[in-house]
């Protein structure tokens, strides 16, 4: 599949992830999801201070008190999945060329740096999958696996990754075009995963709406 479909294919999915958004955002606001939140601690206020309780980011966390290894695996996984995404030379090329934009060529890290963070990346959602299963199997994680779509999204979560590493290290561009595909159909109906409850998470009307809003 040569570059221009492909691009194409990637400002349909930012369209899409658009227009969905809107879409659940308005939904969620006209819900019980988003006045069942606590009043008083607003979205951000409430996020941040889950995260900075004390003053340092994440160790004092409640959540990190609470699920100490559940909630390093997530913390490991949303930084790994931000560095790659935004910084990786072959996704900031390819984003700019979405958008239309200039290149400009990132920091300049060894091939074995970003190896190593994507398969901590997978390690991390892989744990994070198996841990939702068990739970759910021994009714004692909440919130994994309410619908068979969310199998899916987890199916994904673990493909996109994986089929970025074996194209890194693989002549062959049908791995390169399977990694992209998947990664265009996650953005355009990421609006209705619950990874949008990072968006959500700051008009909510605290942390029960937060994480209703998943």
């Amino acid at each position: 599949m040569e570059i221009l479909p492909i691009v194409s294919i990637m400002r349909l999915s930012l369209l899409t992830f658009i227009a969905l958004s809107i879409l659940r955002i308005g939904k969620f606001l006209s819900t019980s999801k988003y006045s069942k939140g606590v009043r008083g601690l607003g979205g951000p206020k409430q996020i941040i201070s889950e995260l900075t309780i004390r003053g340092i980011p994440f160790i004092h966390s409640r959540f990190f008190r609470v699920m100490p290894a559940a909630y390093t695996l997530l913390v490991m996984y949303h930084a790994t999945f931000f560095a790659i995404l935004f910084f990786y030379p072959a996704h900031v090329s390819f984003i700019c060329r979405a958008l239309g934009l200039s290149y400009t060529s990132p920091l300049q890290l060894s091939p074995v740096f970003w190896d190593i963070l994507t398969i901590a990346n997978m390690v991390c959602i892989i744990a994070i999958t198996l841990r939702g299963i068990i739970g759910k199997i021994r009714k004692t994680v909440v919130g994994y696996f309410k619908t068979p779509f969310d199998i899916l999204n987890y199916a994904i979560l673990i493909l996109i990754p994986l089929t970025g590493y074996i194209a890194a290290h693989n002549a062959s561009e049908i791995f390169l075009n399977i990694h992209i595909v998947l990664s265009c159909i996650y953005i355009a109906f990421l609006p209705y995963t619950p990874v949008f409850h990072a968006i959500l998470g700051f008009i909510a009307r605290g942390i029960k709406g937060w994480r209703l809003g998943w």
